[in-house]
């Protein structure tokens, strides 16, 4: 997703926190925003897009507080009860996110604000659902809209083309040649892949990118969406499972990866050419190239088992803004 669109929905929740128009005259007010925007590259972005914001409404001042996911994930459920807690804040999707604080009478359905600027053509019906919980957060993926996107995002292969220049080699067309590519490298002393799995959440990108291999999106949505069909225990899902394993036994993955944390040790083994390629999302893409000069890294979709027949790659909207259900409190001062 562009920066203007970005913008665009981080503005409209702002306005909607707010309960006016953009171009409405405002009291002094003060928005307590909080984000997980933690990286250099999107603290800048942020930075300049809520400035934008105070600019284009006078009288109003951003008071923002940057927080890691994990920890915004412990701390808003008794944050969003309290009246000193943010007026919008950012929050994954799913159950754990999500759905507990819907659950919890603790989010705001944004359906009335969506219909009146008109959210609904801004991306995708389905994409919408990804925000989307029942009014008592059981059924993800239907019922009211309760966040908004500001990003989209897909999971996909960095890799540094002067490695692959030296080696005479192309990007993958399918998963053998993925394959044939990553033993071509280890012949010649290359790690293939960079990654670190300390933090625990990383290896779900090598994992989503084999399973996109093998599974259906009717399988993928039954899954995600807890329908009654869906369930892990699947075929396709044990296939990729066990391609990974056969990935890490080849040697695949950067030695003692269990000890290298995200954004430090992976991030820094990636700039630093320990491995010619690296599967994660594209929100790396500002950080990347603030370090390295961005002709010099290319990224492409893993590809599928069968040449000419995308695989399902994995993506879809980044972590939302939230508007807590409790009247948003205007703060003169603070």
């Amino acid at each position: 997703m562009n920066r203007r669109l970005a913008a665009f929905f981080i503005v409209a929740l702002l306005v909607a926190a707010l309960g006016v128009a953009p171009s409405a005259a405002q009291e002094e007010v003060t928005l307590v925003v909080w984000d997980n925007w933690t990286r250099d590259a999107e603290q800048a972005m942020i930075q300049q897009l809520n400035e934008e914001f105070m600019e284009a409404h006078p009288g109003v001042t951003i008071a923002r507080e940057v927080y890691a996911t994990d920890d915004l994930t412990d701390i808003l459920p008794l944050a969003l009860s309290e009246e000193t807690g943010p007026d919008v804040t950012m929050i994954n999707q799913g159950y754990s996110g999500m759905g507990a604080l819907v659950q919890a009478g603790l989010l705001l359905p944004l359906n009335d604000y969506a219909d009146q600027y008109d959210w609904w053509s801004r991306y995708a019906l389905g994409l919408h659902s990804r925000n989307s919980f029942s009014e008592d957060g059981a059924q993800f993926g239907v019922g009211n809209v309760y966040g908004v996107s500001n990003t989209a995002e897909v999971v996909g292969v960095y890799y540094h083309k002067g490695i692959f220049e030296e080696y005479g080699l192309e990007i993958p067309q399918t998963l053998e040649a993925f394959e044939a590519l990553a033993n071509t490298l280890l012949e010649n002393g290359v790690t293939p892949i960079v990654f670190g799995s300390l933090d625990g959440w990383p290896p779900i990108h090598e994992f989503s990118v084999l399973q996109g291999v093998y599974i259906t999106l009717e399988e993928l949505d039954a899954l995600m969406y807890r329908l009654e069909d869906g369930a892990f225990d699947t075929e396709a899902n044990l296939m990729a499972a066990e391609k990974l394993v056969e990935w890490v036994n080849a040697g695949f993955f950067s030695p003692g990866f269990e000890g290298m944390d995200y954004d430090n040790a992976t991030f820094g083994a990636f700039l630093n050419q320990e491995g010619a390629m690296w599967i994660t999302g594209n929100w790396m893409t500002g950080s990347i190239v603030e370090e390295l000069d961005a002709e010099s890294v290319g990224f492409f979709a893993f590809p599928s088992d069968e040449e000419g027949v995308p695989a399902i790659v994995p993506g879809g909207v980044g972590a939302c803004l939230w508007h807590p259900r409790r009247q948003c409190t205007r703060r003169p001062g603070r």
